[in-house]
């Protein structure tokens, strides 16, 4: 597997917007079961937890500003799926 994680911005000030996006592919060659992406906020960030997309599988319910959780489920090998997270910069 692998997980690239990349802002959509360089640079953020308190109270700026922004998206995390996740590219998670299975560089394997068997299908990964049942597979969850947990990713923890850093410090002075909130995620946007109702505004989280993905291209497979659902946010789970116990996600919080500060951890999102996606079941995203079996990914082919060389098969992608992609997390966008919103975010915000807080004190």
């Amino acid at each position: 597997m692998s997980v690239v994680k990349t802002a959509d911005v360089k640079e953020v000030w308190i109270g700026d917007n922004f998206t995390y996006t996740l590219v998670i592919t299975n560089t394997g060659t068997k299908t990964a079961k049942a597979v969850v992406v947990n990713d923890p906020a850093p410090n002075h960030i909130n995620f946007n937890v109702s505004g989280v997309t993905t291209t497979q599988g659902s946010v789970d319910s116990s996600s919080t500003s500060k951890n999102i959780i996606v079941n995203v489920g079996d990914i082919p090998p060389a098969g992608t799926v992609t997390i966008k997270i919103p975010a915000t910069v807080i004190a």
